[in-house]
């Protein structure tokens, strides 16, 4: 199976943007030449390529296997809409998935690496609480909802968290991503009784969908900020996304082994990637999945302007 999503990210502020977000648009951002737009590089370059092989593999009458391509919906939004739900219906049979997505590393990069597992995802609530009122009364700091978020994500940017957890394939590294959200307030006169942080941590195999809040909540109650930040899970389906690996597909990696050895003349070495793909619920569902076997590079998309060839 070569699957695939087909859906993108939202383009955002369209000031931000030089090419038209709406219109599939040839530049010269890439090296070589290319096009721009959203999900041009995440991942339509790889669904293009997935239909060509697909054509060439049709036209081949001594080819002896079986190929389904599956594209799917609301893979940035956690899939529950597309390859989570359908994996779960009991009706995809395959001795082995390839996901496109980009493998490459830095921009203009493919095929950085044979990635055989990617990380997981865990979101977080952080909540601090004061005492509403008047914003002319002055309220000491430490009483104002205003200021425990700040104090409380500066004490995490500084924490050492998730000290000597690392991926055995390559010492990848979770990745924890603090304030990637931040709400509160109904009007700019009045102190807020609740200010809201989001947080999302970047998992690896071996660490559970408690481990994320434990460690959190361990480490504002060493700095002193138990009783004014309070960490939660986030509401489904951004709570959790299971990170995975190709594992029992030996015959899998094996063949993506040679395949690179062939085209690129260079040994791949193992990696983890860093983002997450639906890889992790065709695991679950018990088919063999590389994560990112695609061209072009996951450092160039979620951006105004994205490029891909």
């Amino acid at each position: 199976m070569l699957a695939g999503h087909l859906d993108t990210m939202p383009p955002g502020n369209l000031g931000s943007w030089q090419t038209d977000p709406y219109e599939l648009t040839g530049t010269d951002a890439s090296p070589g030449g290319g096009l721009a737009g959203p999900g041009v590089a995440d991942m339509k370059a790889g669904v293009a390529a997935a239909l060509l092989a697909a054509g060439r593999l049709a036209a081949d009458p001594g080819w002896p296997g079986g190929l389904d391509l599956l594209f799917v919906a609301d893979e940035e939004n956690c899939s529950d809409y597309g390859m989570k739900w359908l994996a779960r219906q009991d009706v995809l049979q395959a001795d082995a998935a390839v996901i496109l997505e980009p493998a490459g590393g830095a921009p203009g990069q493919s095929w950085a690496r044979l990635f055989v597992a990617q990380r997981g995802s865990c979101v977080v609530r952080l909540t601090a609480r004061g005492a509403p009122g008047h914003s002319a009364e002055q309220l000491p700091p430490g009483e104002r909802a205003g200021v425990a978020p700040a104090r409380a994500m500066a004490a995490l940017a500084e924490a050492d968290l998730f000290a000597g957890v690392a991926h055995p394939i390559d010492g990848t590294r979770p990745t924890v991503n603090i304030g990637t959200m931040i709400s509160g307030g109904i009007t700019p006169f009045m102190h807020p009784e609740t200010m809201t942080a989001i947080m999302e941590v970047r998992v690896i195999e071996g660490m559970t969908i408690e481990d994320v809040p434990n460690e959190l909540r361990s480490a504002l109650a060493n700095a002193g900020l138990r009783d004014r930040a309070e960490i939660t899970r986030a509401d489904p389906p951004h709570d959790w996304i299971p990170p995975s690996s190709a594992a029992g597909g030996a015959r899998l990696t094996e063949s993506a082994a040679a395949a690179m050895r062939s085209v690129l003349g260079t040994e791949p070495p193992p990696g983890v990637l860093l983002g997450v793909t639906d890889s992790c619920w065709l695991s679950e569902a018990g088919i063999p999945t590389l994560p990112a076997f695609g061209c072009g590079s996951l450092a160039v998309a979620h951006r105004p302007d994205e490029p891909g060839r």
